[in-house]
């Protein structure tokens, strides 16, 4: 979890993680605070003064907008949602906007009452053409040295364990094993993997991304089952 409160423009406290507050531009027109073109009003262009966070974490800049020059909210980051004002003490927060790569949030701010949480993170999911794969040429036969590629995932709820695992059987009418010892903790790449055959059977590789908060999603990403014969 990261968390930061404004206390003003270029001011804050208690801050964890990767929320982070910016100052301005050495060269901006008003030294106290980001001037942003006011993205809820349609008609011409009139600039709203602007507190700036950064989550470094993944990308996303959050600019808070207030009436006056000393704002105060706390913001709370749980990797996939944002949070606003849990310890009810805001003042002075007209409009929140979030930018993420893909997307810009605006969350209106009630003048009593909870601010809307905003959930800014994709479900766990393979990425496109992303899953676990066999690299051509192997030879699977007992002895040999098989190469692969593990998965690539998008989306999730950081923190995000990414894994992959071996499983063999003796043949296609048994249930898969978890072969050859415990889990291998990755990057979400697809990272170059080895394997030496010992048995004769099927094996597969087994790629994993597992969230590790709630609401704690899992996904798997496997081969196709390869024959393993004998040398």
């Amino acid at each position: 979890m990261s968390q930061i409160t404004i206390t003003s423009f270029v001011n804050y406290k208690d801050n964890v993680g990767n929320l982070n507050l910016i100052p301005i531009d050495h060269d901006a027109r008003n030294k106290n605070h980001w001037d942003v073109i006011r993205w809820w009003y349609e008609g011409r262009t009139i600039y709203e003064a602007c507190a700036r966070v950064d989550n470094t974490d993944n990308g996303d800049v959050l600019y808070i907008a207030s009436s006056t020059n000393n704002p105060y909210l706390k913001i709370e980051f749980d990797g996939g949602n944002y949070t606003f004002d849990s310890d009810y003490k805001r003042e002075h927060i007209d409009r929140i906007l979030i930018k993420t790569v893909s997307d810009d949030i605006d969350i209106q701010v009630p003048l009593r009452g909870p601010i809307g949480t905003a959930t800014v993170s994709q479900p766990l999911d393979i990425a496109e053409n992303g899953g676990a794969n066999w690299v051509g040429g192997n030879t699977y036969e007992v002895g040999e040295t098989v190469f692969g590629k593990t998965a690539l995932f998008t989306g999730g709820i950081e923190p995000i364990t990414y894994r992959w695992r071996i499983q063999t059987r003796a043949s296609s009418a048994d249930s898969w094993g978890n072969g050859n010892g415990p889990w291998t903790n990755v990057t979400n790449d697809k990272v170059d993997i080895s394997h030496v055959l010992t048995e004769v059977g099927q094996v597969r590789i087994h790629s994993q991304a597992r969230e590790n908060n709630a609401p704690n999603a899992l996904i798997n990403s496997f081969t196709g089952g390869q024959n393993v014969t004998a040398p």
